[in-house]
């Protein structure tokens, strides 16, 4: 009994492996439609875009994400910075440094504290009807607008685009622990979009229009929740009918900063994963099944003997080419070194934080 559950486990494995690698492409795109980012860039035509920035107590990173952001190639962009009740000179920076800056408003948000609804006060004080959103622990690379406008020319014009956000040049145990769990999580959501059935997308590179946002009901279903403005919203976007696109260029990818705490890091998946309570039914199942049975795998070898040892050796083989093929269409280092010892943590951490998350949600988003 035991085998044949373990063999079933393996064929679920290969299954899931095999849809996320069908729908990851196997060469570098250019660009999600017709045309050139940095031709369509410098064009007249092209549509102005406004970044959305939330920010809780983060004086230390807003000169890096500032000088980024005012660095983009794209000619029509403009900031909306959001202070979330910031504690540190979070408020006393943006009105300094940001605020006298001609396409650069500063919005101190006054009412209930939490990210959805500082990214809603954000939203309606836009300029412009195309969004794209961000995390100040970010440094979008130059041509990121541009390729996101440029998609949005080139696609329906009510499309929710979802771009990858990987870990710059993660070091140690936990930002290589961290940096295999970011990269697993976006091929994931890039390739179930790719496939038309997205169900989570990363808030630090994100975009849509004013109209979705109001199509899909803003964020009003699930305010009550701290994470969400994401996941929670591409699935609320897929039920209204709005098409979750994925975007694989390679100018597009928005590298994040490494977690330098196992606290704050953990405290993080521990929110993140307790968004899962208000997930739509079929993701929440597909994800519990993928994890489940990839447990099931790993504890194999223990269960079975040397049947089970070639059965995670084969699932393994098949997470590292997932992992290579994502590398050569990003164009970002992928976590080969030691990566099965990376997928065995990752798995056990994943189940362990998404049963604290469920049970005990976090009361404060930080």
């Amino acid at each position: 009994m035991i085998e044949v559950l373990c063999v079933g486990a393996f064929l679920l494995q290969v299954g899931y492996l095999t849809w996320l690698l069908v729908g990851t492409p196997a060469y570098p795109t250019t660009f999600t439609g017709k045309g050139d980012a940095k031709e369509t860039a410098t064009g007249p035509t092209v549509p102005p875009i406004t970044v959305i920035v939330a920010l809780r107590n983060e004086q230390d990173q807003l000169p890096a994400l500032a000088q980024a952001l005012r660095a983009q190639t794209h000619p029509s962009v403009h900031i909306v910075w959001i202070n979330d009740h910031s504690t540190d000179g979070t408020a006393r920076w943006l009105d300094t440094e940001a605020a006298p800056h001609p396409r650069e408003q500063v919005v101190h948000h006054s009412g209930p504290p939490g990210k959805k609804h500082a990214l809603d006060a954000g939203i309606q004080a836009a300029p412009t009807k195309l969004l794209a959103f961000t995390d100040a622990d970010c440094t979008p690379p130059p041509h990121w607008l541009a390729v996101l406008a440029q998609c949005h020319m080139h696609t329906e014009q009510d499309t929710v685009l979802i771009g990858a956000s990987l870990l710059t040049a993660p070091r140690g145990v936990l930002q290589r622990l961290a940096g295999y769990e970011t990269w697993t999580a976006n091929i994931a959501m890039l390739a179930a979009a790719q496939h038309g059935a997205a169900y989570m997308a990363v808030g630090r590179n994100l975009s849509y229009s004013t109209s979705v946002f109001e199509r899909v009901g803003r964020h009003q279903a699930h305010a009550h929740l701290l994470s969400g403005d994401d996941d929670l919203f591409v699935q609320a976007a897929r039920n209204v009918g709005v098409p979750c696109q994925p975007v694989w260029h390679t100018g597009a990818h928005v590298p994040t900063n490494p977690p330098n705490s196992w606290h704050r890091w953990l405290r993080g998946q521990r929110r993140h994963t307790s968004t899962g309570r208000a997930y739509a039914t079929r993701p929440a199942l597909h994800l519990t099944a993928y994890y489940a049975s990839a447990l099931l795998v790993w504890g194999a070898p223990l269960m079975i003997g040397t049947t089970g040892a070639g059965l995670l050796a084969l699932r393994l083989i098949g997470v590292l080419h997932l992992l290579e093929r994502g590398r050569a269409t990003l164009g970002v280092k992928a976590p080969m070194l030691l990566a099965p010892l990376w997928d065995a943590a990752h798995t056990v951490l994943r189940i362990g934080t998404a049963a604290v998350g469920l049970v005990a949600p976090p009361a404060k988003w930080t």
